[in-house]
């Protein structure tokens, strides 16, 4: 009795060998009845056999006579191997002699490569065009990749932004896109995965969808939008005078002072919501008067500010 171990290796694309092995290629084991191969006439031998996690399959109590390996499906992200621009799914052996050592049969698959791209567009929350500060903006991507056994692929890829000046990259790199740009990564084993990770920008959320996941033949397109919502917050401050004979001409001095300098837009309203001036603060700071019953209404102040509020000369002209 003889045994006979096929050995499935990868091919690049262009068709040179790697010393990568291919699990999960299938097989079917035939017999020859004549001196050419007719499946439909061979003895089949068995039933299908599945190249191991090692790209072995191993066959046992053969008998003497020609057999070849029928390919019937390669593994997922492979396709069959090309000589002289013919497929081929055929692997030929011949049990003879002793049957002392095992028969070794070389089978080969070419890996298929897939191209990843990376799209990103910028909208408001508020439905207003986009601006060109936030068509300016840069976003950066980190991109990881990862072979069949989840390991990290340190491979030198090439990519493109907008189909122009292509640049390397390798897992853990970073690409930066503005808003309506779109990046491709080229020739990517299929099969090996991917996560994109986006770095966050204040004042917008990602949404999207393919952030991570499986290269597939037809390749994968990462989608990323960014919608901006405007976090501003809105400072109030009213004056209110109590007691007998209010005077509502007399003016009280304030100073409001913020933690952030800037130029904050206030306005100034009287009790019936009429304005009655507006200013813009100077490094963070503004001084005003306010009437009773008139109020300070500061705009556009960053989340997260702090801010102080002082009456000028508070306690005087009979006031507490």
């Amino acid at each position: 009795e003889y045994t006979a171990e096929l050995l499935k290796y990868e091919k690049d694309p262009e068709g040179t060998l790697t010393e990568h092995v291919v699990p999960d290629a299938q097989f079917e084991l035939y017999k020859m009845a004549g001196e050419t191969a007719d499946p439909e006439n061979d003895i089949q031998i068995g039933g299908t056999y599945q190249t191991d996690s090692t790209g072995k399959i191993t066959v046992t109590g053969l008998t003497a006579g020609n057999y070849y390996f029928l390919e019937i499906q390669p593994s997922f992200g492979y396709d069959y191997d090309v000589v002289d621009g013919e497929s081929v799914d055929k692997y030929y052996f011949t049990a003879a002699g002793d049957g002392k050592e095992t028969i070794l049969i070389t089978a080969y698959n070419r890996r298929q490569l897939a191209d990843l791209q990376i799209t990103k567009t910028v909208s408001n929350r508020n439905g207003e065009a986009v601006t060109e500060m936030q068509a300016q903006t840069q976003f950066e991507f980190t991109v990881h990749f990862y072979d069949r056994e989840g390991k990290e692929d340190k491979s030198v890829y090439t990519y493109l932004i907008d189909d122009m000046n292509p640049e390397e990259i390798s897992s853990g790199d970073s690409i930066r896109l503005t808003h309506e740009q779109t990046a491709k990564i080229e020739h990517l084993p299929v099969g090996f995965s991917y996560t994109i990770t986006e770095t966050p920008v204040p004042g917008y959320t990602i949404h999207g969808e393919n952030h991570s996941g499986t290269l597939v033949p037809e390749g994968m397109t990462a989608q990323f939008q960014n919608i901006y919502e405007e976090h501003m917050g809105k400072l109030i401050l009213t004056k209110e005078v109590t007691g007998e004979e209010i005077d509502d001409t007399k003016e009280f001095a304030f100073t409001v002072t913020f933690s952030e300098q800037g130029d904050y837009p206030y306005s100034i309203y009287d009790a019936d919501d009429h304005v009655v001036s507006t200013g813009k603060t100077t490094d963070g700071f503004a001084a005003f008067t306010l009437k009773h019953n008139e109020r300070a209404e500061f705009l556009n102040l960053p989340a997260g500010i702090t801010y102080t509020a002082v009456e000028v000369d508070a306690d005087t002209d009979g006031y507490t």
